[in-house]
């Protein structure tokens, strides 16, 4: 498959569906975000400042899944990872990274990433999602609320810091 990456879709979710995404995420209990540093997990939020919850596809939320499935088909995948709600506040940020890890972990065989906006764009400034492709051209993704944006796990991107309001975002990942 061909496929020129990011791609960007807002027709996937109603605004009622991403209500109920973030209620979610929010019921589930948010916790900060750990970042991998010589081989240990570890909070660090001078690389990331996040609160996350996982959403597993229970049969409640089966219907998420199903849906997002559609938007990181543009890789074979076999199946999804465990979606993960993010919260920015003020100050919040995630610096350059990429999601894949390690030989033997989970996050190993990520192939296709992808980044549902669940904030509307007035609730918060900053938080700007920018991706880096292979030719190290430097994408800013546009501000919707009900933007997917998705790209290979491989490639690196970053959130700017927030400076005002609260930034919430899925982030999914479609498994080989």
């Amino acid at each position: 498959m061909n496929v020129k990456y990011p791609i960007n879709s807002s027709e996937v979710f109603t605004s009622e569906e991403l209500d109920k995404i973030i209620s979610v995420g929010e019921k589930v209990g948010l916790f900060s975000a750990k970042v991998e540093i010589k081989g240990k997990e570890v909070v660090a939020p001078k690389k990331r400042d996040t609160q996350i919850s996982w959403i597993q596809p229970t049969k409640e939320n089966l219907w998420i899944f199903s849906k997002a499935s559609k938007t990181l088909s543009t890789e074979p995948i076999s199946t999804l990872q465990a979606f993960q709600y993010s919260v920015y506040y003020v100050g919040g940020h995630y610096g350059w990274h990429r999601d894949i890890g390690k030989e033997g972990q989970v996050i190993s065989n990520r192939i296709i990433a992808g980044t549902l906006q669940l904030s509307d764009p007035g609730d918060y400034q900053g938080g700007i999602l920018k991706i880096k492709s292979p030719d190290k051209i430097i994408t800013e993704v546009e501000k919707e609320r009900g933007r997917v944006t998705v790209f290979p796990a491989g490639w690196q991107h970053t959130v700017t810091p927030v400076t005002k309001g609260v930034r919430k975002t899925l982030v999914m990942w479609g498994l080989k």
